[in-house]
């Protein structure tokens, strides 16, 4: 096993999976070669391998905080929300003091909808952990779904205070921005969300609307331009807001305004 985990820090990774089968011929129920079998099985994204190899890992040690948290995690890449939901929540009781668990539950419980539950958890969560900038920023987006705006303000500005390089926490404060009428500011933080994150379609989107609210449409094609090449499936959003934004333009022929974009 130190050579296998040592062929892993070295990214020899196909190295350390036979070093782990071969540990596995002699034991096949040994739990630390099937908990890094699945580590290595999720960075290749094979996911079934990975859900496999941790299922026996857990079998021989159903309590050990890591081969949960990677179960976990493979949930969530498998986007069973639910297995990862208690995964997490397993690790939680196993090991209060990890914080990983308990942030992954409160986001599981944001993607789900279930803000009212996802704001507790994320409230408990830094009161215990006041400088994880990740958590302050889900909690700013769990508040600001759930309409309690000055909150979600808070939380986002404590989060970009403690790291300003979270994409997250800034395309939030811009939603917030904008939902407040506040343009010039939200342009600034979709701006240092796309800086950070260049693939950011979402905030390019929301930066043209910005634009276009500014009056500047020629600069929100051009936004949207980018948007549209990141995300095609982002037109609709497009079209819908250059013709029912007070500043805009229409085509009656949104094949024309696909080229456009395209272009």
């Amino acid at each position: 096993m130190v050579a296998a985990i040592g062929a892993v820090n070295g990214g020899q990774l196909e190295t350390a999976a036979d070093i782990c089968k071969d540990i596995l011929r002699g034991r096949s129920n040994d739990p630390a070669a099937h908990q890094l079998l699945a580590v290595i099985s999720l960075h290749q994204q094979k996911l079934t391998d990975a859900f496999r190899h941790i299922s026996c890992s857990l079998a021989g040690r159903p309590d050990h905080t890591p081969s949960l948290l990677i179960a976990g995690r493979i949930a969530l890449t498998l986007q069973d929300l639910e297995a990862a939901f208690g995964f997490f929540e397993r690790a939680a009781a196993c090991t209060p003091q990890e914080p990983e668990p308990v942030y992954q539950m409160g986001s599981i419980l944001i993607e789900q909808g279930k803000l009212t539950l996802a704001v507790d958890v994320l409230v408990g969560f830094v009161q215990l952990h006041p400088s994880h900038a990740p958590a302050w920023c889900r909690l700013g987006a769990a508040l600001h779904q759930s309409g309690m705006q000055e909150r979600a303000e808070d939380a986002l500005e404590r989060a970009i205070a403690l790291d300003k390089n979270q994409a997250d926490a800034w395309f939030y404060m811009g939603l917030l921005r904008q939902d407040k009428g506040k343009f010039a500011s939200a342009e600034t933080a979709f701006k240092a969300a796309l800086e950070l994150r260049p693939d950011f379609a979402e905030a390019a989107v929301n930066l043209g609307i910005v634009l276009q609210e500014d009056a500047r449409v020629d600069e929100a094609l051009t936004v949207y331009r980018t948007a549209y090449k990141l995300r095609p499936t982002a037109f609709g959003r497009i079209a819908n807001a250059l013709v029912s934004r007070p500043h805009g333009r229409m085509w009656i022929d949104l094949n024309q305004l696909r080229q456009l974009l395209s272009a």
